[in-house]
């Protein structure tokens, strides 16, 4: 039975939704006074529930290294179709970056940053956007976290940059113009290897950049740094942004839908693999047949 895939994916979905409810109650205005006086003021979960952010990086962490200890290296070949990935793997990971950087993205567009004008006009809109960065960050940090849990323990080495990658990444993309043949790939082309890097970049300055920030809620940091901290975080986070624009409008392109339905089935067709993939795919003499998907 096939039930990884979909419990990962109600799960994700529970967390979006978990994640908004909680915000949106935390965002809720409450009478606060002291004395005689009092104000009206919001919960911000960076600071009620900040433990909850260095909590979902070492959880992350150590199930990544649980995962990895006991995944499949190999792929497994079956009805004509490659796996591709694991359920627990890089479609867990995937998805939840997926669904932690949508809420970050939405949540830091609405507070606004750079040039980007904000669109929160009521002290309530305001708490909820940045409850919502909240959530955002804390599945962005655990699904980070779980990759380089796996990574850490060996996993991943498939995707890590090579070198030659960046020559043959222009030949990929010449390949795409029709004014060159691709080199021949492993599991992942040369520019998905030389992508994986700068997400690394990108994804990294943003998240320690933005722990900066968050710390400075339940403690202060000091104004020349918060400024510095800032102005990082709002130009890499642009840069993230343009950067999965780019990518989405690439795995949208008809010769890369066959990996877009493979980062959701976890399953490949032989005969793509054969043509696109020749490095990666074992001796049939040698592969493994299963009937049973189990993922």
């Amino acid at each position: 039975m096939r039930w990884k895939r979909p419990l990962i994916t109600l799960g994700l979905l529970v967390a979006l939704v978990g994640g908004y409810i909680l915000a949106a109650d935390a965002a809720e205005l409450y009478l606060w006074q002291a004395f005689e006086s009092g104000s009206y003021i919001y919960d911000v979960l960076f600071e009620t529930l900040a433990w909850v952010l260095p909590a979902a990086i070492g959880s992350g962490l150590l199930f990544g290294a649980i995962h990895a200890a006991y995944s499949e290296s190999e792929p497994t070949i079956r009805e004509g179709l490659v796996r591709r990935h694991e359920a627990f793997g890089a479609f867990f990971e995937h998805w939840a970056a997926t669904v932690g950087m949508l809420l970050l993205i939405g949540s830091g567009i609405w507070l606004g940053f750079l040039f980007v004008p904000r669109f929160a006009g009521t002290t309530e809109a305001v708490g909820l956007a940045i409850n919502v960065h909240w959530a955002g960050a804390a599945i962005l940090l655990f699904a980070a976290s779980y990759h380089v849990g796996g990574l850490l323990m060996g996993d991943h080495q498939e995707i890590l940059p090579k070198s030659g990658d960046l020559t043959n990444a222009v030949r990929n993309v010449a390949s795409y113009l029709r004014l060159g043949n691709a080199p021949e790939a492993e599991k992942y082309l040369p520019i998905q290897r030389v992508s994986y890097l700068i997400w690394a970049g990108l994804v990294g300055v943003v998240a320690i950049t933005g722990l900066v920030k968050a710390a400075d809620y339940p403690w202060e940091v000091g104004g020349g740094l918060m400024s510095a901290m800032t102005l990082l975080h709002d130009v890499f986070a642009l840069f993230t942004i343009l950067f999965l624009a780019g990518h989405i409008g690439a795995v949208l392109m008809p010769s890369h839908l066959q990996q877009l339905r493979s980062q959701i089935t976890g399953w490949i067709p032989i005969e793509y693999v054969r043509s696109h993939h020749s490095r990666w795919l074992p001796a049939e003499s040698t592969s493994r047949s299963h009937k049973s998907g189990e993922d």
